[in-house]
């Protein structure tokens, strides 16, 4: 009897390790034969998986899913939804044990590249000066973009000083470059960040070293819906000036290079740029 109750606790645990064994993988329409490295495998010709489809909220939603989203969940989000940082749309999404994460690998920039050298408006009253003029080249056009998200604008431009008028002492000009914004094609742009910039054409030595040009950069992050339309443009503003001209003008920006000295022919070494940018997508 003893023996008979020993064999019968041998094969129970015989058939437990059968059963762990057997459960260690799972293949469908596999046939005999799993992947070593996979828990999971499935093999078709003509068929997907289809993955769990989900109505989320937000990144932040933890209560859609029941109990409670573990780290690592996989789901197909079927709704636009929220707003701002937390805004969901339709596409795959992973729970990263605080929030969703859209998983996506297209990357979206536009660059944008300064076409001729554009003069500043002068102040003719030595006073702060609000007229800004456009840079060339500088312009989105009305943008219709192919993701939500959060973009960065990314503009850098130089500002340059005209030529030196005094005999003993340096011309200077102050200045700003700034990203001016327009949504869904209203017609009114805001302003939505500046840089100050200052330039000058320096007396060294009895000589001029004129249109030494300075550099400005700004770096803007934006939420942006790809429900709506966006247009973006560069703009420059001479603030003031002392001792310096050029026919009625006194700076550019984005001069043109060819006539400095070495320039061998390059026009362009001052002209601006402008990048859009994905970084973050709902």
């Amino acid at each position: 009897m003893k023996r008979s109750y020993l064999l019968y606790l041998l094969n129970i645990a015989l058939m437990c390790g059968f059963v762990q064994e057997s459960i260690a993988q799972v293949g469908v329409n596999t046939g005999a034969s799993i992947a070593t490295g996979a828990a999971f495998e499935v093999r078709s010709t003509d068929k997907g998986i289809l993955i769990p489809r989900i109505t989320l909220t937000g990144t932040d939603d933890i209560t859609t899913i029941t109990p409670a989203p573990s780290t690592g969940l996989f789901v197909y989000n079927t709704t636009k939804a929220g707003s701002g940082s937390t805004m969901v749309e339709p596409g795959f999404y992973y729970y990263d044990g605080s929030a969703w994460r859209r998983l996506f690998n297209e990357g979206y920039t536009l660059e944008y590249k300064q076409t001729a050298e554009v003069l500043g408006i002068k102040n003719l009253c030595n006073c702060y000066s609000t007229n800004y003029v456009d840079i060339t080249g500088l312009d989105s056009g009305v943008l219709t973009l192919p993701f939500s998200g959060t973009y960065q604008i990314f503009v850098k431009a130089y500002m340059t000083a005209g030529d030196n008028l005094m005999a003993n002492s340096d011309g200077s000009v102050q200045g700003s470059i700034s990203i001016w914004m327009d949504t869904n094609n209203s017609g009114s742009f805001t302003k939505v960040s500046e840089q100050y910039i200052t330039t000058n054409s320096k007396r060294i030595s009895g000589s001029n070293f004129n249109n030494l040009g300075q550099a400005g950069t700004i770096v803007y992050n934006v939420d942006l819906d790809a429900d709506n339309t966006y247009t973006f443009k560069v703009r420059g503003r001479e603030w003031y000036q002392a001792s310096s001209n050029n026919s009625n003008n006194v700076s550019w920006f984005g001069k043109d290079t060819s006539g400095y000295n070495g320039a061998n022919g390059v026009n362009d070494a001052q002209y601006g740029a402008m990048t859009i940018t994905l970084v973050n997508q709902n």
